[in-house]
């Protein structure tokens, strides 16, 4: 929704506007975002709008499984049964890149699989998250 404020174009989503009109300016916390307690992304009704960090918004989506992931990706690449055996070759002992060229994947993928970065519900390992670069 575009408005002119003082003869500067403004562009907000509805369900934002919407919220902000039912609670004043100034409501939405800053870093905060609107989160959609229906699911409806185009919803404006304000009972169904509450606001929280991009975190919480995210942790919603992948609680009620709107994030897709896995063989549900549409750009997958791997399957259940091609993580398993990049699991069982790479603890025999094949490296990396090797796997990676197996599988048409990067090295960066297979590493995720193998470290329990990606592919946690398939491997069972703990998911760890990746660890920021040395300067």
């Amino acid at each position: 929704m575009g408005w002119s404020e003082g003869g500067v174009a403004r562009q907000e989503y509805a369900h934002r506007l919407s919220y902000v009109i039912a609670h004043g300016v100034g409501s939405i916390p800053e870093g905060h975002e609107i989160r959609h307690v229906c699911d409806v992304p185009s919803c404006v009704e304000v009972e169904h709008l509450s606001t929280g960090t991009r975190l919480e918004n995210l942790g919603d989506a992948v609680e009620r499984r709107r994030i897709q992931h896995g063989t549900g990706h549409y750009l997958a690449k791997l399957n259940e049964d091609r993580v398993r055996e990049i699991m069982l070759r790479s603890t025999a002992g094949e490296s990396a890149p090797s796997l990676a060229v197996v599988y048409g994947v990067t090295r960066g993928t297979i590493t995720a699989v193998t470290r329990g970065r990606s592919w946690n519900d398939v491997t069972g390992l703990p998911r760890t998250r990746k660890r920021g670069r040395r300067g």
